[in-house]
C-alpha cells in the first residue's frame, strides 16, 4: 500500500452544506485527478483506449476504481475570507 500527503498550495473555495466550513470530499479530489490523467495521457492516447485505461485507473459504472482515498481534514486557525461578496 502506498500513502500520498498533498497539500493545497493555491486559493481555492470549497464548501458543503455549511458555508462557514471548508469540506473537501474525494469525490472532488478525484474529479481533479481525473481531469489531469485526460490531460496528460490524451497527448498519447486515441480516444477509446484513454477512455478504456481511465476506467480501470478511476472506475466506470461497471468496476470500481483500483484505488482508494480518503481525506483526511486538519483543523485550519479561521482566515479571513479572500473573496467577499458585498450586495449593494
Amino acid at each position: 500500500m502506498y500513502e500520498y500527503n498533498f497539500s493545497i498550495i493555491t486559493p481555492v473555495i470549497i464548501c458543503g452544506m455549511y458555508k462557514d466550513q471548508v469540506e473537501l470530499r474525494t469525490q472532488s479530489v478525484k474529479g481533479i485527478l481525473r481531469w489531469w490523467f485526460r490531460f496528460y495521457k490524451s497527448s498519447f492516447l486515441n480516444v477509446n483506449d484513454l477512455r478504456n485505461f481511465e476506467n480501470k485507473v478511476f472506475g466506470s459504472t461497471e468496476n470500481s476504481a483500483s484505488f482508494y482515498m480518503r481525506v483526511i481534514n486538519e483543523p485550519q486557525k479561521k482566515r479571513r475570507c479572500l473573496f467577499v461578496y458585498e450586495k449593494t
